[in-house]
C-alpha cells in the first residue's frame, strides 16, 4: 500500500515537473524519470494481473459446469469438500475445484459407473488429496483406488456437513439398469437461520425411483438434482412429490439427447422451483442463509 502511495506521487510530480519545465534537459530528465516509473508500475501490476482467477464466493453447493455430465461441490469448510461424480474424462472439473478454492476431498461419491460420471476421476485421484472414494451396492465400474461400499441408512456428518444414504436398496438391484444402480444421497446443510436439504440420485430412472421412495419419501427437500440430466425417464414424479425450491440440471449444451424434456421443465414450473442448468448457467455455486438459497453464476457455459 505504501509502495502503491509512493509510485503515485512521484508519477503525479513527473507529469507536473514535465509541464512546466523550461530547460531542455530538465523536460529530457523528467521524461525518463517519468518512463521509469511507468515500467515499474507494469513490472508491478501485470505479473498480478495474468494470475488472478475468478474466485467463488462464500457457498455451500456448487453445480460444475462439465458438460454433458454430472459434478457437484458441497463445501465442508476451510479448503476442503466432498465431490459428487466428476464428468467425462478432461471434463474440467479440476479446473471448477480451482476455482472454488477446494484443495482436497474428503470424500469423493461416484453414483454409478457411467463415464460422464466418472471419466475424470483417474485425473482427480492423480491432481488432488483424495481421503475415500464412494459407490453404491450395485456398482460396476473398475477403478484403480480402494472402495467404500455405502449401504442404506448410513450416515456420516463433517462439520455443519451431513449425508444420508437412501439407496439403492440391495433387493433392488438384481437385474437392474446401471442408470439404476445410482447411489441415492440426502446431503443437509446446518445453515444459517436453519437447516437446508439436498437431494441427489444420480441417473436413476423413474420406475426404479419410485419403488425406492414410495415406502419412505425423503421431506423438506430444498434443492433436487434432476435425475439423468432432466431425461424424460428420471421422471417428473419426484419433482412433484419433493416441491423442491431450486432444481439443478447438470447439462451439456447442444447435446443430442434433447436433454432437459420439456417434461422436466414444465414439472419444475408447476411447483415454482427455479431452475439452474449448466449449459445456460455454466457453474453455479448456491448459499443458504435465513430460509434462502443464492445462486451465483461464476463461469458462462463452456460446452
Amino acid at each position: 500500500m505504501l509502495l502503491a502511495v509512493v509510485i503515485t506521487l512521484v508519477l503525479c510530480a513527473s507529469i507536473l515537473l514535465l509541464a512546466h519545465a523550461q530547460v531542455p534537459w530538465l523536460r529530457h530528465g523528467m521524461r525518463a524519470l517519468l518512463g521509469a516509473v511507468v515500467l515499474v508500475l507494469c513490472a508491478l501490476v501485470l505479473p498480478a494481473t495474468l494470475l488472478v482467477r475468478p474466485s467463488a464466493p462464500e457457498w455451500n453447493l456448487a453445480m460444475c459446469d462439465v458438460g454433458q455430465g454430472d459434478a457437484l461441490v458441497i463445501n465442508t469448510g476451510g479448503q476442503g469438500g466432498w465431490l459428487i461424480d466428476t464428468g467425462n474424462p478432461g471434463s474440467g472439473v479440476l479446473q471448477c475445484l480451482d476455482t472454488l478454492g477446494v484443495r482436497h476431498l474428503e470424500k469423493v461419491f461416484i453414483t454409478h459407473a457411467h463415464e460422464d460420471h466418472m471419466g475424470a476421476l483417474p485425473e482427480v485421484l492423480q491432481a488432488i488429496e483424495v481421503g475415500e472414494v464412494l459407490v453404491s451396492g450395485g456398482f460396476r465400474g473398475a477403478v484403480q483406488a480402494p472402495l467404500r461400499v455405502l449401504q442404506p441408512g448410513e450416515q456420516q456428518q463433517e462439520g455443519s456437513v451431513s449425508f444420508t444414504v437412501l439407496g439403492p436398496e440391495p433387493g433392488l438391484l438384481r437385474g437392474a439398469s446401471v442408470n439404476d444402480t445410482s447411489l441415492v444421497l440426502r446431503v443437509d446443510f446446518q445453515a444459517p437461520g436453519g437447516p437446508v436439504s439436498f437431494f441427489t440420485a444420480g441417473d436413476m430412472e423413474s420406475e426404479a425411483m419410485s419403488r425406492l421412495l414410495t415406502p419412505n419419501p425423503p421431506q423438506g427437500i430444498s434443492v433436487l438434482k434432476a435425475s439423468h440430466h432432466g431425461a424424460r425417464n428420471g421422471g417428473s414424479e419426484l419433482i412433484e412429490r419433493l416441491h423442491p425450491k431450486l432444481l439443478l440440471i447438470p447439462v451439456g449444451a447442444g447435446n443430442s439427447y434433447g436433454h432437459p424434456h420439456p417434461q422436466i421443465l414444465e414439472a419444475a414450473k408447476l411447483v415454482g422451483a427455479q431452475v439452474l442448468r449448466t449449459d445456460q448457467q455454466g457453474t453455479v455455486t448456491i448459499t443458504f442463509a435465513h430460509g434462502r438459497a443464492t445462486a451465483t453464476r461464476i463461469g458462462v457455459p463452456v460446452r
